[in-house]
């Protein structure tokens, strides 16, 4: 019996092998103009650009049109092949240098669009991603994309030509979810993902360039200071001895953090006997909350359009604009600094027993600067007498 998700895995496994024949043939194309930009401008799923966190601003140059618009140092760089009479794209290349490359092939038919993608360097060529979009009636109906990581399918929701949304399923691990696009006025302004537990994630806001940097980094403060504050008060409640809360986060996703307790018993040596990058390391705790071993959830609907505009703020930063980097990392830690600073204030004492050395910490888990954190935290502890 035939399956449609069955043969595209089967396609996706031989997708590296037979890549560079259909690519030939599409470059061979006379009809096919080439043009260059430093934007990834098409995708065949419908609000691909919305779904990553990756809306282009239509104001600025899509284009280059000459070499002078590239500056290398800073820009990625497309190469499209295009029909210019029916708008569509055949083939992309996203150049990493002369023999490094991710490709893109786009293959158009009455019911369904297809690409095909795969990675090429000097040791050969990989498959990345396999995708079809179905149609009915000419509106987007099933979505499939197969990766290394499995396959998953979404089927779209309509009123009248409009998409609503879609349901996602995967295929390997049974995994679903409900998404619903809202509009104002026929302007994708939202897109939410309703999961089975009940929660809701927001995967898009429209306009959240606007939004004020400062503002956002307030808010975050202020959020999670009264949601962890809030939710171990609530939940936690330990008879032996805590050392240290401890907010854990990396640059890559700033915002939110997550939340662990170090047990004095957990130390496998005196407190001023062990290091302090092995004091605060949260997955070594127990206590931890994306083990689910600690209740907190720090996702209420209100504040995740914060943590979009903080992972796009950071996507945004070109990879070697180092101040930038820098000052960035500094705002972040201010924020995760405060934050520990006001918790330190709070009576935890019906939740756990603190050792003499409690100390409510923060540490980024890459760049390990826990010791950063320690001494002015330790310092405040001190100096306010908490």
């Amino acid at each position: 019996m035939y399956s449609i998700p069955d043969e595209v895995k089967k396609e996706y496994k031989l997708l590296a092998t037979v890549f560079d024949k259909v690519t030939n043939s599409v470059l061979e194309d006379n009809q096919l103009t080439r043009i260059y930009s430093k934007f990834n401008l098409y995708e065949i799923e419908p609000f691909y650009a919305e779904l990553s966190n990756q809306v282009i601003d239509l104001n600025q140059e899509l284009f280059f049109t000459s070499e002078t618009d590239f500056n290398p140092e800073t820009d990625d760089l497309y190469e499209y092949h295009i029909n210019m009479e029916t708008r569509k794209v055949y083939f992309k290349r996203l150049i990493l240098g002369p023999e490094t490359s991710y490709e893109t092939v786009y293959e158009y038919n009455e019911d369904y669009y297809k690409s095909s993608t795969t990675f090429i360097n000097s040791e050969g060529r990989k498959a990345i991603k396999l995708c079809y979009l179905y149609h009915n009636e000419g509106i987007a109906h099933w979505y499939y994309e197969c990766t290394d990581y499995g396959l998953i399918h979404k089927s779209y929701h309509t009123e009248g030509d409009k998409l609503t949304g879609y349901q996602l399923k995967t295929a390997d691990t049974n995994y679903s979810a409900s998404v619903d696009f809202i509009y104002e006025e026929d302007q994708l302004t939202k897109i939410i993902q309703n999961n089975a537990s009940g929660s809701k994630l927001l995967l898009y806001v429209a306009n959240l360039q606007n939004e004020n940097k400062a503002d956002i980094l307030t808010k975050l403060e202020d959020y999670l200071t009264e949601q962890i504050a809030d939710q171990v008060l609530k939940n936690v409640h330990i008879d032996e001895p805590v050392y240290c809360l401890l907010l854990e986060y990396s640059m890559q996703h700033p915002f939110p953090p997550t939340v662990a307790l170090g047990l004095v018993s957990e130390l496998e040596d005196d407190f001023e006997q062990v290091e302090i990058w092995q004091r605060y390391n949260a997955p070594d705790m127990h206590y931890f909350s994306e083990d689910n071993s600690l209740k907190v959830d720090l996702y209420s609907e209100t504040i995740q359009s914060a943590y979009l505009f903080t992972d796009k703020y950071t996507e945004d930063i070109s990879w070697n604009d180092e101040d930038q980097h820098e000052a960035w990392e500094k705002e972040v830690f201010q924020v995760y600094l405060n934050v520990c600073k006001r918790l330190l204030h709070f009576d935890f004492s019906a939740c756990f027993p603190k050792s003499p050395h409690f100390l409510v910490m923060a540490r980024e888990f890459e760049q390990c600067n826990e010791e950063d954190f320690y001494k002015q935290l330790s310092a405040y502890k001190k100096n306010n007498e908490i």
